[in-house]
């Protein structure tokens, strides 16, 4: 068997339900949609069954990174005029698609009933998935941190300028006081070389270690690469436009690091990400 083949027959023993990644970052522009379209891409290329959830809600782009145009989406989840089936996208990539929605400010903080919505309508994607990718909104607000909390691990999306570290880090935190066993994960986008990543990334794992007592893991970097910028004006992934390009090589060798980590077992993990979701949002009852 090849690796992939290994890798999922030992998923197969020991996970009870498919493997949750939430991919945020610290702050927007730092290449987190793209970073989740094209691991989702890749790991499918490695014929694990891919779901890319779009939680960004209210400036969803993973449509305007695919070149589709769906005719609904969550938000018609959420008013109830439509079910999660209705919206799925099967796309050509092989990642299975649940579109956001897009331009609408009053999505980013969902009352109490429509959260509920999601999570009944969601819990229906949980079963014919092996791993379920959430790109979450930017920055710290409750829904983000929710997502994130609900998933078995976090994707963090960085690059080496300051700012952005410094948001890195408080995302960190902020997760880190919510609950101490989220396995956090570092990926540096945007970098000049394995130099700049190396020496950003081990910064920021000395500085949590330190003054956290947190063990952040640094799985990948994708270089600065201008296919990206090309790609997302030609609407189409940067890892099927430009597969020999850098970033795209770089996404690759992520998809790689992440299949390499070992799954919760089921004794350490409940069945489906949003029975989580319902927990950490504090929801019982939906069914």
């Amino acid at each position: 068997m090849d690796q992939a083949d290994k890798l999922r027959q030992m998923a197969d023993e020991t996970m009870a339900g498919p493997r949750i990644i939430a991919v945020t970052s610290g702050k927007g522009g730092v290449g987190k949609t793209n970073v989740s379209l094209n691991l989702g891409i890749a790991l499918a290329d490695m014929d694990y069954r891919v779901v890319l959830v779009d939680m960004d809600l209210g400036l969803a782009n993973v449509e305007v990174l695919l070149g589709v145009n769906s005719q609904f989406n969550l938000q018609h989840v959420i008013t109830g005029e439509k079910n999660i089936d209705d919206i799925v996208i099967a796309d050509a990539s092989g990642v299975m698609v649940v579109p956001g929605s897009n331009g609408l400010a009053e999505m980013a903080d969902l009352p109490r009933d429509r959260r509920i919505r999601v999570i009944e309508q969601m819990e229906q994607i949980d079963l014919p998935a092996d791993i379920i990718i959430i790109d979450t909104m930017a920055g710290m607000s409750r829904n983000v941190i929710d997502f994130t909390l609900a998933a078995d691990e976090v994707l963090l999306v960085t690059t080496p300028e300051p700012s952005s570290v410094l948001d890195a880090y408080a995302m960190i935190k902020t997760i880190h006081q919510n609950d101490r066993f989220v396995p956090i994960r570092l990926v540096m986008n945007q970098v000049s070389g394995m130099n700049q990543a190396r020496q950003v990334s081990h910064k920021i794992e000395q500085v949590a270690e330190r003054f956290l007592g947190c063990s952040i893991k640094t799985v990948g970097y994708v270089p600065h690469d201008q296919a990206v910028g090309k790609a997302v004006m030609r609407r189409r992934p940067l890892i099927e436009l430009y597969p020999n390009s850098s970033a795209a090589q770089g996404i690759r060798q992520l998809a790689e690091s992440m299949a390499d980590h070992r799954p919760m077992t089921a004794e350490q993990k409940p069945v489906g990400v949003f029975q989580r979701l319902a927990a950490a949002l504090g929801v019982t009852g939906t069914r």
